[in-house]
């Protein structure tokens, strides 16, 4: 499969966004915009969605041609909302205000829809455990309710580290059923 190491890369990349996410949560949750906290949250808010675009680049590279149009289209929504969230907090930290609330409101909603358009073709296709599906669309929904100063840092933090986990170890899986039958 062409982009195999991609992919078996990016599922660690859901571990590591999981893990960005959380001590940004973390750092809201005590020091919500106080003095340099300000520009290390936005810093590994920007990784965290970064590396959450690596992960679903991956699942979408994995489930090419199994997921139809639902797939692809949750895929670019979600893609898209999630580069409205960089281009923002990147601003946000050149300028050190906090600016463009419209494309941050924009990036929110079309990550929530491209979620759950593409929770639905993972759940259709079944190559991640069900439970697993539902769970990017949970946690952005949850962290518009939760905010900074209620945890939604660290709910997207678990959510990706979750998301991650189990396509690494569904990707192990079929690595070693791949070489029980190849011999």
């Amino acid at each position: 499969m062409r982009g195999w190491g991609f992919i078996r890369r990016s599922g660690l990349a859901g571990v590591f966004a999981g893990v960005m996410f959380g001590v940004e949560g973390v750092i809201l949750l005590f020091e919500p915009r106080a003095d340099g906290w300000y520009y290390v949250a936005y810093s590994l808010f920007v990784a965290a969605l970064l590396l959450t675009l690596v992960v679903l680049a991956g699942l979408h590279l994995w489930h090419r041609g199994r997921d139809g149009w639902l797939g692809r289209a949750g895929f670019y929504v979600s893609a898209l909302g999630l580069s409205c969230l960089s281009v923002t907090a990147v601003v946000r930290i050149a300028s050190g205000r906090e600016i463009f609330d419209v494309l941050f409101a924009l990036g929110f909603l079309l990550a929530i829809v491209g979620f759950l358009l593409f929770g639905v073709a993972i759940l259709k296709t079944r190559l991640l455990p069900a439970w697993s599906a539902p769970l990017p669309f949970v946690g952005a929904f949850g962290a518009i309710l939760l905010q900074d100063k209620h945890g939604a840092g660290v709910l997207m933090g678990v959510v990706w580290a979750l998301v991650g986990t189990s396509f690494r170890r569904r990707l192990e899986q079929e690595a070693v059923q791949e070489a029980d039958t190849n011999g």
